[in-house]
């Protein structure tokens, strides 16, 4: 027994040194710190101009509420084929909510994975290819700027780089270290990246490619504590599967019987990672880069050295990618195969023969095994995605990052060692000295180009990634807006929002922050004011928000206060607003419990588009919560023969939370072809839409999803019809008509 007991005790002490003697190394090595300099400085500075719109605000708010309501999230948001992700992000972006609701946060904790993904990529490449490639893989890695944009931003793929290359070190472990207990972790890491974006599940060819090359590394029980594992790591996703009966399989099912077509979009996709500068898939396929402000852009002035750099990557890439498909097929050591003619006089069994000796010299040599691996995590997803029946996106191919830089850090490597087994000549120094100082050059052009690209994109040139909804920006307005209605003891904060600028999760969400409470509304079909008796209040709204801009010259006397900056475009409107006197047309006139007509409908154009606009006051209180809409959809429809309108048009105003006796604005486009006929009258009907998230309980335990449940109600007048009708738009309709005659852009025209 104290022999035993010894023995560990020397087994763990020698361990201990060798763990003390790698830390020791690593602080040692000199080139890392520069590394993680530059790869921290490229994804944390100026992160307070990160994209918060869309997917980006409902993964934060999912893991908000999971926290601060005590949800259990089961899926995350939706993929672009109508799918839910699964929620493993979601759990992930909980850790900076424990400590903070700002999204920066998050941000930041996405920017950390990727310095992390770096520093693991130097420590991949320096143990199995050398420390020379691992510097150049690393430093390439750090100063890609289609790298660095993924890097900056919560998204589930924007975390998949740590985990992509901790996936390949369990390969490498068992295919060329041909050490055991590799599957387990594995397996699990392919459950992460699978959680992270479904695409990835493409890795698992690489995997089956390493059990058939060391398939005697093995162990059943790292299958089965594989499979455990992964049942725990998607319990929550099984338990909405379960609960949806398996509804998100089905649509997968359905998708691949779609068409599918091949095209190159995923090859060019793959060479972007290779670029010093971001352009946006507006210009996908084409060589140069023209961004909004391109005369105050630096990449502009850099952009044909950054172009030539491109292209040597690119030649470096394909020399690498033939560099180890020649190592792979040839083994250099024709004397030792055993590839004499077989006695069988059939040539078939002497191609199996071949083929079989091939295979078994190719096992046994770790380190062409490795090339393996490594060339099909590079050509497996571009080669799946090149035929595809849904659309093909760039962010589709961060799995096989940093495969590139490797593979061209690998090939300079083996240059440059090749030459040094040359005689000693001059020429061959000269060459040898050559490539080194031109991999510097190139280095060096890479940072400049991604700080210069950086620059651009924290300035708002080039910024239509995302759109215009920089996190920065968006907290600085809603924050201002809280100060002046504050400071000016306004007890209300009306906010626009809108589908084609993706702030419709975005807003809600920073404006729960506020002290002020806040109505926030769909900018693109109406207008909310407050009531008389409420009195003034604050207004925030986007300079590109023309209807709302047109209906306040109406309805509303405005204050400007300020106007807070938008990065990249025109900025924010801040007023103070009070509504106009407007004496209703009835005391009951209106839809029950909902909506009361108030004085007449009017009509006027914006640009050249005529608007039917009606004037309501809401009679119910709905209150917020997040992903949560209140939505009137209204129906208008001549009752004038002349005009010539057969189909109802329709109105959606869209709000986040409604308060009682606030003033509705709704608004209808009205054809063109009737602004010469102007309706005298108009029938309207209206329903009532309520969008709510989907959560279910099981037991004690609540989850939350992000499929949403809709609750819709007609609503009846009044008198109980299900129809209103609006009078005469003008007491004078001829006159009004042959004014739209004279006149399609006629200002205002009212009763």
């Amino acid at each position: 027994m104290s022999l035993t007991r010894s023995t560990k005790q020397t087994t763990s002490t020698t361990r201990n040194r060798k763990i003390c003697a790698r830390i020791r190394l690593g602080l040692c090595t000199w080139e890392l710190y520069p590394i993680f300099l530059v790869a921290g400085i490229l994804r944390l500075a100026g992160l307070n101009t990160t994209a918060f719109a869309g997917d980006q605000s409902v993964l934060f708010t999912l893991a908000y509420d999971a926290v601060h309501r005590g949800l259990i999230p089961t899926t995350s948001n939706s993929a672009s084929i109508f799918t839910m992700h699964p929620p493993l992000a979601i759990y992930f972006l909980m850790l900076p909510v424990f400590f903070s609701a700002n999204p920066l946060w998050a941000a930041i904790m996405t920017a950390l994975f990727n310095v992390v993904a770096v520093l693991i990529a130097y420590i991949f490449t320096r143990r199995y290819y050398g420390r020379l490639a691992a510097t150049i893989a690393a430093l390439l890695f750090a100063t890609a700027q289609t790298v660095i944009v993924f890097s900056r931003f919560i998204w589930q793929p924007t975390l998949l780089g740590p985990f992509v290359i901790l996936f390949l070190f369990a390969l490498f472990r068992g295919v060329i270290e041909r050490k055991k207990g590799w599957l387990l972790p594995a397996l699990v890491l392919l459950g992460i990246m699978y959680q992270l974006h479904e695409i990835t599940v493409l890795m698992a060819s690489v995997l089956f490619v390493a059990i058939l090359l060391a398939p005697r590394t093995i162990r059943l029980r790292d299958i089965v504590l594989g499979f455990v594992c992964l049942l725990l790591l998607f319990a929550p996703y099984l338990v909405w599967e379960l609960h949806s009966k398996f509804a998100d399989i089905r649509t997968l099912l359905t998708l691949t019987k779609a068409h599918a077509y091949i095209d190159s979009k995923a090859i060019i996709y793959y060479q972007r990672f290779l670029n010093a500068y971001y352009y946006d898939d507006r210009f996908l396929g084409s060589s140069y880069y023209d961004p909004v402000g391109s005369g105050d852009s630096l990449v502009f002035r850099l952009l044909p050295l950054l172009i030539l750099a491109r292209y040597i990557l690119t030649f470096l890439l394909i020399a690498a990618f033939a560099m180890a498909g020649i190592k792979i097929v040839y083994s250099f050591k024709a004397a030792t195969v055993a590839f004499s003619p077989a006695k069988k006089s059939s040539y078939i069994s002497l191609l199996f023969t071949r083929c079989l000796d091939w295979w078994k010299e190719l096992r046994n040599n770790p380190f062409r095994c490795g090339l393996v691996l490594l060339v099909l995590w590079q050509i497996v997803p571009v080669l799946a995605l090149s035929r595809h029946s849904a659309t093909v996106h760039i962010h589709y191919l961060l799995m096989t990052l940093p495969g590139q830089f490797i593979l061209i850090g690998f090939f300079i490597t083996r240059s440059i060692t090749w030459l040094q087994q040359q005689k000693t000549t001059r020429m061959w120094q000269t060459v040898r000295y050559g490539i080194l100082i031109a991999t510097t050059l190139l280095l060096v052009t890479q940072l400049v180009g991604s700080t210069a690209s950086l620059l651009d994109t924290t300035r708002g040139i080039n910024n239509h990634i995302f759109g215009y909804n920089d996190l920065g920006s968006l907290q600085h307005a809603v924050q201002e807006a809280d100060d002046v209605a504050q400071a000016h003891h306004l007890n209300r904060v009306y906010i626009t929002i809108s589908f084609k600028d993706e702030s419709l999760t975005a807003l809600p969400y920073l404006a729960k922050q506020m002290h002020t409470p806040s109505t926030l509304f769909d900018a693109t079909a109406c207008l909310v004011l407050p009531s008389l008796a409420t009195g003034p209040a604050v207004l925030l709204m986007r300079s590109t928000d023309t209807l709302v801009a047109t209906l306040l010259q109406h309805f509303a006397t405005t204050t400007l206060v300020d106007k807070p900056p938008l990065l990249g475009t025109s900025p924010f409107l801040l007023y103070i607003v009070k509504p106009n006197v407007v004496p209703p047309t009835s005391t009951k006139y209106g839809f029950a419990n909902h909506l009361q007509l108030q004085g007449s409908a009017h009509v006027f154009t914006v640009g050249t588009t005529p608007l039917l606009t009606t004037d309501w006051t809401m009679l119910n209180n709905a209150q917020p919560d997040s992903f949560k809409t209140y939505t009137y959809i209204m129906r208008a429809k001549s009752l004038t023969s002349e005009a010539n309108t057969s189909s109802p048009i329709r109105s959606d105003c869209l709000f986040t939370v409604i308060r009682a006796n606030d003033q509705l604005i709704a608004s209808f486009s009205l054809p063109h072809s009737s602004v010469a006929f102007l309706p005298s009258s108009f029938s309207i009907t209206a329903q009532f839409l309520i969008t709510s998230p989907y959560t279910f309980a099981q037991g004690p335990l609540h989850f939350e999803t992000y499929r949403s449940t809709d609750m819709l109600e007609t609503l009846h007048s009044f008198g109980g019809s299900n129809t209103l009708t609006l009078a005469s738009i003008t007491r004078r309709a001829t006159q009004a008509r042959q004014r739209y005659r004279a006149r399609l852009t006629a200002p205002y025209t009212s009763v």
